[in-house]
């Protein structure tokens, strides 16, 4: 028994190649052996030979020689849905490996704290475009995202800078900035000096627990044991900040967060936390050793864009803001 014949008849996972498919493909397609041997430019023979070798591995008869133009037997017609899908993805490969000759990776993972994705994400896509061949962006909280970037299910995390030392991770500090709080622009009088004050004219529009922003003032809430009632709630900055420059309410977030949303801010004013300060660092972490220059290339982009873009609005708007607006000097390390 030759070898060709004994791997077709041996139960070998994959009793076929793709070019056998191929051929199978054009025999459909032509109706006739005759037919696809023209198509292929290979003798009939051949085809026939490579037929009878595709039905010896698969153990089953594909055609119906016996009708003219030859049909599919019920196993033919499963074999042609599945041999189309991964003749399909195997035509992706070259193009694939093309376009990764050209880049540095061919795909990097990011994940984003989720009140961030609006204003960095396009600009880690776009900073990314010419060195990389796929950039994907997924959103959700830190915590979760650094047990995916261990798993390796993510590349690089964005995220807020809450843990001590992580075992095989460098970070890259990015921009560091205070909660502050937003109200409608007629909330009249001086700025409050406590929460009670607000609470005491507006409600509390939160961010939800599910976010990585409303995780943070919630906690900082319960250190002040305040327990605003919950009464809107959202995951994301958007409606949480229109919902604000509607007049219904008031909220703690970030000057990032507003940026990110492209509020109004003719209708809302920003004013300081009016409590103990808190605030976010955000950082960018990865793997040690890892990604090549992709991690220092993002982090400098993320902290130009910041500086260039983000900073000179907002502090139009609250010149009081600029000493603790922090954009991070350039450098890398482990994370400690």
């Amino acid at each position: 028994m030759t070898p060709r014949s004994r791997y077709a008849t041996e139960g070998s996972r994959f009793p076929f190649d793709l070019r056998k498919l191929e051929v199978f493909l054009a025999v459909r397609e032509m109706g006739s052996m005759a037919g696809a041997a023209k198509m292929l430019q290979i003798s009939q023979p051949a085809v026939s030979q490579t037929i009878a070798e595709l039905e010896a591995g698969l153990r089953c008869r594909l055609f119906d020689r016996e009708l003219r133009p030859i049909a599919l037997t019920p196993a033919g017609i499963l074999v042609e849905q599945q041999a189309r899908s991964l003749l399909a993805e195997a035509q992706q490969l070259l193009p694939a490996l093309q376009r990764s000759r050209q880049a540095n990776l061919p795909l990097l993972r990011i994940g984003m704290v989720d009140s961030l994705v609006r204003t960095l994400g396009p600009i880690l896509a776009r900073s990314m475009h010419d060195k990389i061949s796929q950039v994907a962006i997924y959103s959700g909280l830190t915590s979760s995202m650094t047990t995916e970037l261990f798993s390796r299910k993510l590349d690089i995390v964005v995220g807020v800078d809450e843990f001590g030392h992580l075992e095989g991770v460098e970070r890259i500090r990015l921009f560091a900035e205070p909660y502050v709080v937003i109200v409608p622009r007629d909330y009249g009088g001086s700025n409050p000096t406590t929460v009670d004050d607000l609470l005491a004219d507006l409600p509390l529009i939160r961010f939800s627990a599910r976010s990585q922003t409303g995780t943070d003032v919630d906690r900082q809430l319960r250190r002040l044991r305040i327990e605003p009632p919950r009464v809107f709630e959202f995951d994301e900055p958007q409606g949480l900040t229109e919902l604000v420059a509607l007049g219904t309410g008031w909220a703690i977030t970030t000057p990032l967060c507003l940026h990110g949303v492209r509020a109004d801010m003719r209708n809302i004013r920003i004013i300081p936390f009016p409590g103990p300060a808190f605030g976010r660092t955000l950082t960018l972490l990865h793997r040690h050793g890892e990604l090549g220059q992709a991690p220092s290339l993002i982090g400098q982009s993320v902290k130009q864009f910041i500086a260039d873009e983000c900073l000179p609005s907002l502090l139009a708007e609250a010149p009081w803001l600029k000493p603790h607006l922090k954009v991070a000097a350039s450098g890398r390390g482990k994370a400690a």
